[in-house]
């Protein structure tokens, strides 16, 4: 069994198939951009697309920062993902010409970013999708992004990947990298027991769930009832009730 996590490791794998895989079954995920004309005539192959939903994020924010006109997404402009997410932002910008203006901070320095995102007021808001190349092409990774975020920050931060939830982040709509291992790992059961993988269908549906951090809601004076529906909150208070829901119960019979 072959797993592999994002586009540039599945093309490595159809490159080199027939030189180091053979037939070995291959299931792949965080796929971003799919089109069944990647897998064309290949054979024993299946897997999850990871495509963030930028849409839902994007009018979430115009619905709860309704005084906000500038839009920084911070994502860098060299790595494969990165890439795809401008395309993808690109076709959705001319919607939102009149509410929002698009800043792209792909091309800075990782020294750059500190003052520059301290510099913004409440009034602009950040959406923090992948930067793990900067300018000089010095790699950050997913950890190093996170720290791109002052812990004061001032302008409300939005993502659609949850590993970027570290209490910086207000939330979004949003992809999880366990979720989507999770799938992969329940395809590769099915094809370890017999199941042939041309028979598993891949997984185009987004899996994507809107998450948020109650302590950033609060400091933003965002309240839960304006969230959609089903939404998945954080860090939220838990009732002495509901902690203590048995022993209260409990107690009300015997009384």
């Amino acid at each position: 069994m072959v797993i592999t996590s994002d586009n540039d490791a599945l093309d490595f794998v159809l490159r080199n198939r027939k030189k180091y895989f053979g037939e070995t079954p291959v299931v792949f995920c965080g796929i971003n951009n799919y089109s069944p004309s990647m897998i064309e005539n290949q054979k024993s192959i299946t897997g999850i697309t990871e495509d963030p939903d930028f849409k839902a994020t994007i009018d979430l924010i115009t619905a709860l920062h309704k005084n906000s006109d500038k839009l920084y997404i911070i994502n860098d402009n060299k790595t494969t993902t990165a890439i795809e997410n401008i395309h993808l932002l690109k076709k959705l910008e001319p919607f939102y010409h009149q509410r929002l203006r698009f800043i792209y901070w792909d091309n800075l320095r990782k020294s750059d970013f500190y003052d520059s995102i301290r510099s913004l007021d409440d009034q602009s808001v950040i959406l923090l999708l992948t930067f793990n190349k900067d300018k000089d092409g010095t790699f950050l990774s997913y950890r190093d992004n996170i720290d791109l975020i002052p812990k004061d920050v001032k302008a409300p931060v939005y993502t659609t990947w949850k590993f970027f939830m570290n209490g910086r982040v207000i939330g979004g709509k949003m992809i999880s990298g366990e979720e989507q291992g999770f799938k992969a790992g329940q395809m590769a059961i099915e094809i370890l027991q017999g199941k042939q993988p041309d028979s598993i269908p891949v997984i185009i549906e987004s899996l994507s769930q809107y998450i948020f951090d109650y302590n950033q809601l609060k400091k933003y004076k965002i309240s839960l009832n304006k969230l959609p529906a089903e939404s998945q909150i954080l860090n939220k208070p838990v009732s002495l009730y509901s902690t203590n829901k048995k022993l209260i119960n409990i107690g009300i019979i015997i009384l």
